[in-house]
């Protein structure tokens, strides 16, 4: 389910691990340019399986692979 960060508390609180962690302690120095432009999709798993969020994580890597990269550039 794609859902704004701001709406979820799982997905507020995972932004903000990427802002104070990956970015502000530089773990991933592709990081920071693609959070700074918007360009992070933001979603959020019901799957309750394995099976199921297996699915949901090749729907999303398929997902990626035909974005616009001057849109979207990770999940």
């Amino acid at each position: 389910m794609l859902s704004p960060p701001s709406v979820s508390p799982a997905l507020a609180h995972s932004r903000q691990w990427l802002e104070k962690a990956v970015i502000g302690l530089n773990l991933c120095p592709f990081a920071k340019a693609p959070h700074v432009k918007g360009q992070i999709r933001w979603v959020l798993s019901p799957a309750s399986t394995p099976e199921a969020l297996m699915a949901e994580l090749v729907a999303e890597l398929n997902f990626l692979a035909q974005a616009n990269p001057d849109e979207v550039t990770c999940t």
